[in-house]
């Protein structure tokens, strides 16, 4: 069995490095406008966290695939409504129209 917590931490992680890399794009693209200068630092720092981000999304995706849900085609939540329908149910007009049968 997986650990809860563990996967909760590695998701959190993951999420947090590939966010990194993402500003870190962006730090290079503003030190292109603003700073020239800055722009090999900026560049290096953008390549160090994209590999960290690819990293750990390659270490999450490697160490919890085969505990991801698979899809199931019939799949229905525990209130019975299928779960690919495009229609979303109002709970609380439902409970509204079962207090006022009573």
């Amino acid at each position: 069995m997986v650990d809860v917590r563990r996967r909760k931490l590695a998701i959190i992680a993951m999420n947090v490095s590939v966010l990194a890399a993402a500003l870190s794009w962006l730090l290079v693209v503003f030190s292109l406008i603003y700073s020239a200068d800055a722009v090999p630092w900026a560049f290096g720092v953008a390549i160090v966290l994209s590999v960290i981000g690819a990293y750990a999304a390659y270490r999450y995706y490697s160490e919890y695939s085969h505990v991801l849900p698979v899809e199931d085609p019939d799949a229905h939540d525990v209130l019975g409504h299928d779960l690919h329908s495009t229609h979303l149910p109002h709970l609380h007009h439902e409970h509204e129209d079962a207090q006022s049968e009573r």
